[in-house]
C-alpha cells in the first residue's frame, strides 16, 4: 500500500480527480505496471477503482483543510483524514455514535471522537456503506480487515484506513507537490 499526499489541496474543481490520476500515474511508475489501455477512474458509490487493460487496483481518497490523502494498493482500501479542530464532539458524539462509543468519548475525549469517526467513515468507504444509516451502530471491524490510526504522519490531522486482504502495510508515503 501507497499513501500519497497533498498538502496544498484546495476544494476546486476536477482538482481531486487530477490528484488521484497524477498517484495512480506514479503507483503505475513505481511497481512498472505498463498500461496498454486508456486508463480510467471508475466510482462505484463511493469506491475508486483504477483500471487500464490488465492493470488494476484499488483507491480510497479523504480530504480535510488543506490536505488531500489517496491510498492505492491491490488489497480493498478505505481512509479517512480529519484535521483536529474545536467542534462540540460530545454534542455530536451524542447524537450520531452509539451509547458504548458515547461513553468511550466522554472518557477519552476529542481525540477518541475522530479516531471513532473516522473508523466509521474509513470502514464505510471500503464496504461500500451508508455514512447516516450506520453512524449509530457500534464500529465493529471484521477479523480479515485491518485497521490503523495514525496521528502522527501529518501533524494536526488524525488519520485511519483500513485494508482488506494480504497487502495490509504501508509501504510508502509519497508527497504529489502539485
Amino acid at each position: 500500500m501507497i499513501l500519497f499526499y497533498c498538502d496544498a489541496y484546495k476544494k476546486k474543481k476536477g482538482l481531486s480527480r487530477i490528484l488521484v490520476f497524477s498517484a495512480c500515474k506514479k503507483y503505475c511508475d513505481i511497481f512498472n505496471l505498463k498500461l496498454n489501455s486508456k486508463p480510467e477512474i471508475y466510482n462505484n458509490q463511493g469506491k475508486l477503482s483504477f483500471l487500464a487493460g490488465d492493470v488494476n487496483f484499488n483507491i480510497s481518497i479523504s480530504h480535510s483543510d488543506n490536505l488531500w490523502v489517496a491510498m492505492i494498493g491491490e488489497s480493498k482500501v478505505g481512509i479517512d483524514i480529519e484535521k483536529y479542530r474545536e467542534l462540540d464532539y460530545m454534542a455530536l458524539s451524542k447524537r450520531f455514535f452509539s451509547n458504548d462509543e458515547y461513553s468511550l468519548v466522554s472518557n477519552g475525549g476529542i481525540k477518541e471522537f475522530f479516531r471513532i469517526w473516522t473508523a466509521k467513515e474509513a470502514f464505510l468507504k471500503i464496504t461500500e456503506g451508508n455514512l447516516i444509516n450506520s453512524l449509530k451502530s457500534n464500529l465493529v471491524i471484521p477479523k480479515d480487515y485491518f485497521l490503523k490510526y495514525d496521528d502522527e504522519i501529518f501533524e494536526g490531522f488524525h488519520l485511519t484506513y483500513i485494508l482488506k486482504g494480504e497487502d495490509n502495510c504501508l509501504n510508502q508515503i509519497i508527497n504529489l507537490h502539485i
